[in-house]
C-alpha cells in the first residue's frame, strides 16, 4: 500500500491539476479578458474541482473549494502548473500516509457528517504553504510570464548580462512582431 500511494498519489493529483487548472482554466479563461477570465475560470474550476470530488459534507466541500482557488492563485502567479502540482501531491501524499497503518473502511466517506471543523487545520495549512510558495518566488524574482519574442523584466535581464554564462557583454532582444 505505501508504494502504491508513494507511485500513484503524485500522478492523480498531477493528472488533476493538468485537466481542473490546465486545460479547464485556459478554456474558460480564452474567452475572457485577463482579469475577468481569471475570476470566471477560477469560479468554475473551483466548482468543477468541488464536484468531481463527490463530497456530500460542507465541511469538505469548503476545504476543496479553498484548495480549488489556492491552486488557480499560485498557476497565475507563478505562470506554471508546478506550485499547484507539488502543493496537491504533498497534500494528497501527506494526508494518505498513515492510510496503511490504519482502517480504511470509511476513506471514502464524504457524505453530511463526515467531516467537521479540523478540516479548518488543514486549509490554514494549505493557505500558509501557499503564501511561503508566493513570498519566495516573489523573493527570487521568478518570472511568471513569457511570450515569444518578448523582452525579459529587468531585473532577469540584468542577471541574464551579468552572468559569466554569457561569452559576449551584450544580450539582445528583437521585438518579433505578432
Amino acid at each position: 500500500m505505501i508504494a502504491a500511494i508513494l507511485l500513484t498519489t503524485p500522478l492523480q493529483a498531477a493528472g488533476e491539476e493538468y485537466l481542473i487548472r490546465g486545460l479547464l482554466t485556459r478554456l474558460v479563461g480564452a474567452y475572457l479578458s485577463r482579469m475577468a477570465g481569471l475570476v470566471v475560470a477560477t469560479i468554475i474550476s473551483a466548482l468543477v474541482f468541488m464536484a468531481l470530488h463527490g463530497a456530500g459534507d460542507p465541511w469538505l466541500n469548503a476545504f476543496y473549494l479553498l484548495f480549488a482557488v489556492v491552486g488557480s492563485i499560485l498557476v497565475w502567479r507563478t505562470g506554471g502548473l508546478e506550485a499547484a502540482i507539488a502543493l496537491h501531491v504533498v497534500n494528497n501524499v501527506v494526508g494518505m500516509a498513515g492510510l496503511p497503518f490504519s482502517d480504511i473502511s470509511e476513506l471514502f466517506d464524504r457524505q453530511a457528517g463526515s467531516g467537521n471543523a479540523l478540516v479548518l487545520v488543514q486549509m490554514t495549512l494549505i493557505l500558509v504553504v501557499a503564501a511561503l510558495a508566493l513570498w519566495s518566488g516573489r523573493r527570487r524574482r521568478l518570472v511568471s510570464e513569457s511570450a515569444p519574442g518578448a523582452p525579459l523584466p529587468a531585473p532577469v535581464y540584468a542577471q541574464l548580462n551579468n552572468s559569466t554564462a554569457w561569452t559576449t557583454t551584450e544580450v539582445r532582444h528583437e521585438q518579433h512582431p505578432g
